[in-house]
């Protein structure tokens, strides 16, 4: 039986450990054997190995914030997982998220050109193509085609307080990045594929394979009982918004503009924190975050209107969790979102105003909102369920290895 080993730095906890976790079950399920590698926290995924501990994770937080060059630490960590890796003998390894203080590039990379096993990276973010920062779109930088230095983004993640190694680490990346013989990028969206092919890393195939959504879990539903939980009148029109976006330094004006002009909506925030309690007004609601993807699925139906302030999504599962609960967006035209919203909602631009938003929110109002539902519902059964994009991984790695 051919043996399939997925490396990334969780497995089954948020976005890519639930990919992680959900791809390896898939794998099984089409005659291959599996196995994970991962970094952090635990899983109950059956076939799983945990190659560091506490203490180098911590070390190497410490590391980036004090020497600058992220994921060039944990190297006995990583020397131990290529030996687990040369232990297990895989016929395809299948990279997800390399940063995350859990890996030594050099080590695993090394490992990959000596081994000439087949490798697929999924690009999460553009984090591969940089000097330092995971996004770029929200500054407009491009120095990352070229070569990084003067990094504007050091106090974002992955967080520098002292160094400027960008120009360095750049380099290097390249360099490591550049060592696998048989290396496909797969990238969750055609924004970033494009990224990537004007990269270093355009030696290499590279292709979309979507993110996905459970339409299993995220589609439409009966509400009324939320709604009355939650203190709302049933023709009450509804704005869902998630509150680390609503309310960051960039988007805070805008918002309160915003909420100001939609008195007459009702708008449910998700995640709201105490230091948010300042910005609420009377129209609006106030959730704390929600782990239970059963009870997200129902405010993400509950909803007329999924309002995305994002500036900078890889794919924007977000969007389609939305679209995929009958829910049309309203989102900025940045990097992968429009690609999502497709025609199911609003795509704005990214300097719009509160008073801008606004009006675009109202004119989907006036639109016949079920129609466009059905719409997103079919769009994401289209293009975004996980099921099907899973089985685009099986087919990828059967062509690689069989």
């Amino acid at each position: 039986m051919k043996k399939v080993a997925q490396i990334n730095s969780v497995c089954g906890f948020g976005s890519t450990g639930r990919t992680t976790k959900d791809l390896a079950v898939i794998i099984e399920k089409n005659g291959l054997e599996s196995k994970v590698f991962y970094g952090m926290r635990s899983t109950d995924y059956h076939n799983a190995e945990k190659f560091t501990n506490d203490f180098e994770i911590k070390t190497h937080v410490l590391k980036t914030r004090l020497l600058g060059k992220h994921s060039f630490y944990s190297k006995q960590a990583t020397k131990r997982l290529v030996r687990m890796l040369k232990e297990y003998k895989p016929d395809i390894i299948r990279l997800g998220q390399v940063h995350g203080h859990y890996l030594n590039v050099p080590v695993l990379f090394d490992y990959f050109e000596k081994s000439h096993v087949p490798v697929i990276w999924t690009l999460h973010d553009c984090w591969a193509m940089t000097g330092h920062c995971s996004h770029f779109a929200n500054i407009e930088c491009e120095k990352w085609k070229t070569g990084c230095y003067n990094c504007p983004q050091l106090r974002e993640y992955p967080i520098s307080l002292v160094f400027d190694r960008s120009k360095e680490s750049w380099r290097d990346k390249k360099k490591y990045f550049s060592k696998p013989k048989n290396m496909t990028i797969v990238a969750p969206s055609k924004w970033v594929e494009m990224r990537a092919r004007e990269s270093f890393l355009s030696k290499y195939d590279i292709l979309t394979i979507y993110n996905g959504v459970d339409i299993d879990i995220f589609k439409p539903r009966e509400t009324a009982h939320l709604r009355k939980s939650l203190g709302m009148k049933q023709d009450d029109f509804v704005v869902l918004g998630m509150a680390g976006k609503w309310f960051n330094a960039k988007n805070v004006s805008k918002s309160l503009e915003f909420t100001k002009l939609a008195e007459k909506m009702k708008i449910v925030i998700v995640g709201a924190k105490n230091q948010h309690e300042k910005y609420l007004s009377d129209n609006m609601i106030k959730l704390s975050y929600i782990s239970d993807i059963e009870k997200l699925a129902e405010v993400y139906s509950m909803a007329d209107v999924f309002l995305n302030m994002s500036y900078e999504d890889s794919f924007s599962k977000v969007t389609a969790e939305a679209l995929a609960s009958g829910t049309p967006v309203v989102g900025f035209d940045a990097t992968a979102i429009p690609e999502v919203i497709g025609d199911c909602g609003r795509v704005i631009d990214i300097s719009s105003s509160g008073e801008e938003i606004y009006r675009e929110v109202q004119d989907l109002k006036n639109t016949d909102l079920s129609a466009l539902s059905k719409k997103a519902v079919k769009r994401v059964k289209e293009n975004f369920d996980d099921k099907k994009n899973y089985m685009k991984y099986v087919e990828l790695i059967k062509k690689k290895i069989l």
